[in-house]
Formats: structure tokens, sequence, C-alpha cells
């Protein structure tokens, strides 16, 4: 559709679609017919999954709304106190969904029904990519990737690019194992760890071109990065 930023599946299967689009989310059954998504707000910031079937997003005045399929969207809660976040995101978890900001965020194990805000240890820049790596959750902000703790806030440094023109884009963390991660930045930088980010293995020898987006890594671990329009991938060490 016109001014799509991003598409997902819903369930795994190709053909049932949501795209965020400049004027909210539209659904798609057979990925050629687009339709206004019931209850969409207009901007959307962030787009988050909670397994197969339930999905979250946020707008730009920090309203949380969630879906059981995509088509339609309900605003949960409000936060506590009216607190407003600035350029938040939104990500989550099996059984919690996270909504932050440079300050702090917000933790709700109920599907946004009630809040627990969580002051950051150190206010961070503005971060974006967020992650939960166990008890954790991993932050990007342009040159460093940090991590959070989920109880008490407290911020340790996970990774620092060594340029100062170097820049994060992405990060991926194994769904079984949240000591290992992949960071991709640029302009060709493919970082990896198993132990939690105390040591990292450099994966982008062999790529021709700066690294454009990515990490994906694939069931088989498989990863991908886009570089140069063109997609490499290679298998990630065990």
């Amino acid at each position: 559709p016109d001014g799509m930023k991003h598409v997902s599946e819903v369930d795994g299967t190709f053909g049932s679609l949501v795209a965020v689009c400049d004027d909210g989310i539209r659904f798609s059954e057979d990925a050629e017919a687009w339709a206004p998504a019931t209850g969409s707000p207009k901007q959307v910031e962030s787009l988050a999954w909670v397994g197969a079937h339930e999905m979250y997003c946020i707008d730009d005045e920090g309203q949380v709304f969630r879906s059981g399929n995509g088509r339609e969207w309900a605003a949960c809660a409000g936060f506590p106190g009216g607190r407003r976040l600035e350029g938040p995101s939104v990500f989550a978890r099996e059984g919690s969904l996270i909504v932050g900001d440079a300050s702090g965020f917000f933790l709700s194990s109920d599907a946004g029904s009630t809040w627990k805000w969580t002051a950051l240890g150190a206010r961070a820049e503005r971060w974006y990519g967020g992650q939960c790596m166990g008890d954790s959750l991993l932050l990007l902000t342009p040159s460093q990737a940090l991590r959070a703790d989920l109880a008490t806030g407290a911020i340790t440094r996970l990774y620092e690019l060594p340029g100062k023109r170097d820049h994060l884009l992405g990060a991926w963390v194994s769904p079984t194992d949240p000591k290992t991660c992949l960071i991709a930045a640029l302009p060709k930088h493919l970082a990896y760890t198993v132990d939690g980010g105390s040591s990292w293995e450099d994966l982008a020898g062999g790529l021709p071109c700066n690294i454009q987006f990515g990490p994906w890594v694939g069931p088989d671990g498989r990863a991908f990065v886009n570089a140069g329009g063109t997609i490499y991938s290679r298998l990630l060490p065990k």
C-alpha cells in the first residue's frame, strides 16, 4: 500500500499481512488488496508481537493499542498519572509488554491493563530496536548497545562501536538463549556474542560493501544482511 513503512505476517503463512503506513495500519488477506484496520491509530510509532496472534502498537501520543488478528485494534489502559513518553518504542516478550523512552519504561504483565514504571539508571540517548535478553532489555543507540535491568533499570554497556562515524543498525537476540546476540552496524560491522557480551566475534569478513539493513536470523541459524542492495547470508558459529 502507499506510504508503507513496515510489513509483517500475521500468522507465519504468506497472504495474511499487516502493514504500518503513513495513515495507520492496513490489513490484507492476499498481499494485493489492502484495507484500513478497524480502530488503528493514525500515526503508528512502533509495532511489536507477542507470540503468533497477539500484537501491540503505540501512536505518536503514547497510547498503546492491542490486536489479536491485525484487523481490529483497541486501546489499552493509559499509563499511571497520565504520564507521556517522548519518542516511545514498544516491544514485547511472552507474558510481558514493555513501552519506554530515554527516561525509563512501563512494563505490563496483563496485556496492558495495568502498568509498572521503572526509571532507567542513567538517561540514555534516544534508543531504538529494543529487545528482551532474559531479565534485561537490549537498547540500541546510534553508537552503542546498552543492557537495562528489567527490575531495577540499571544500565550497563553491552557493545560500543569503534569509530565515531559508525552507526548501529539493528540487533537479533536468540529466542532460546538470551546470551546469544548478533549486532549489525555501519559501515561494515557484524558483531556476534554467545556469552552475553563478554566477548564478540566479527562476522563481516567477506562482505564486499557496507551493510544497509539487518540482521535477520532464520530458524536454522543462518544470518542475513542487506549490503549494497544485495542479500548476503552465512551460518552463525556454534
